[in-house]
């Protein structure tokens, strides 16, 4: 509705300007008074008077051989007729032959009659003639300004005069549609509002549950708040627009003392990657993203932090497909599957290849892990006692 109205929103200048060139153009085609196809009928019209005088010779001319001298065809042909007439009483089998002479002898007869008609009422009047370039020289110049064809001026003032009609109630279409926006826009922000109060109510006990993760996974002393503000227009008026009513935003302060800030300016990779953690298992149930990445997900974390890690990202996979890129054994043992990356030089080029690692192989990977040594008797023996508690070690 406001796409609308900001089209109807014409300067009154413009809009009297366009409705002067609509009604000159409605009155120009409308007292012209043309229709369909009228200027092929003139033009055939117009034809036949400026070449009356060889038309009115050409009919006078055809009448008179059939019909005007003893030497015309209707005579000699009425001749025929009574001696085939005759022929046929002597001869019957002449008799259909006599009829198609007959026949041939009315038709032509009915003809002469006909052209005597058209040259009695012949009506030649150069001022017919005139009207007729007259009125040829008005559809002309009309094809010309909105044609190129007749129908194409008739088109031209229909649609002419729906735009004149439109302008012309502009006022009264503007204020309508005006107040029916006003009445929309009331309730838009009275259901916005409603929802905006329980968006805030439930921020509140979000902040709480995404904190509480976040501490398990060695944030301690992080603050997590989430900011709701209503938009408002350039005079401070709540306004709902395409983007609605609210502009939210999550801010976190990682350690003591430090202000609260917006994620996208504080949070290091790791540390976004724990948030979105945190986030994505508070949200599990209800959260329609199948699959999920994390990467860097271990910075600067060890011991309990990285173990509790690994227990949310094994909790979270029973619901959700989770891809963890990891260096740290405690978070790679709680996965069902592991692939080693490693880059090698092949034909001194640097290649990056993955590969699957699993029953003996998986043991020895998660010791390499450990220690760093993937033969010690002590870092295999922890990686076949991790690996076991999830039923992995073979």
């Amino acid at each position: 509705m406001k796409k609308r109205l900001t089209g109807l929103e014409l300067s009154e200048k413009e809009r009297l300007r366009e409705i002067d060139i609509l009604k000159f153009t409605v009155n120009e085609i409308s007292e012209a008074k043309i229709s369909a196809a009228e200027d092929e009928e003139i033009e055939k019209e117009h034809k036949m008077l400026v070449e009356h005088e060889k038309l009115f010779r050409y009919v006078a001319e055809s009448r008179e051989e059939l019909s005007e001298s003893t030497a015309g065809i209707i005579p000699r042909l009425k001749n025929a007729l009574n001696a085939s007439s005759a022929a046929a009483a002597i001869d019957e089998s002449l008799l259909p032959l006599s009829e198609r002479l007959s026949n041939a002898f009315f038709e032509i007869e009915d003809i002469a009659e006909l052209l005597r008609d058209y040259v009695l009422k012949d009506n030649f009047s150069p001022a017919r003639l005139a009207k007729c370039e007259e009125r040829l020289a008005v559809i002309h110049r009309l094809k010309k300004k909105y044609g190129p064809e007749i129908d194409d001026v008739i088109n031209h003032q229909n649609v002419s005069e729906n735009r004149l009609a439109e302008l012309e109630n502009l006022a009264i279409d503007r204020e309508e549609l005006k107040a029916r926006i006003k009445k929309m826009e009331d309730e838009v922000l009275k259901k916005a509002s409603a929802l905006s109060d329980e968006r805030k109510k439930n921020s509140a006990v979000l902040e709480k549950k995404i904190e509480d993760v976040l501490k398990q996974l060695g944030m301690p002393e992080v603050v997590f708040s989430i900011q709701v503000k209503s938009r408002k227009n350039d005079s401070g008026k709540p306004v709902c627009g395409s983007y609605g009513f609210d502009q939210v935003e999550f801010l976190i302060s990682p350690n003591t003392g430090e202000p609260l800030k917006p994620i996208d300016q504080i949070a290091s990779g790791g540390e976004m990657s724990r948030i979105m953690l945190a986030v994505k298992s508070v949200f599990s149930d209800s959260d329609p993203v199948d699959s999920m990445l994390f990467d860097e997900i271990d910075s600067g974390i060890g011991g309990e932090v990285a173990v509790s890690l690994g227990y949310h990202l094994q909790k979270l996979s029973k619901i959700k497909q989770i891809i963890c890129i990891t260096h740290l054994a405690s978070i790679a043992v709680n996965a069902d599957n592991h692939i080693r990356v490693n880059k090698i030089i092949e034909n001194k080029r640097t290649v990056t290849r993955a590969e699957k690692v699993d029953n003996d192989s998986r043991v020895t990977e998660i010791a390499r892990m450990l220690s760093g040594d993937q033969s010690a008797n002590a870092s295999l023996e922890h990686a076949r006692v991790l690996l076991s508690k999830r039923g992995l070690n073979g």
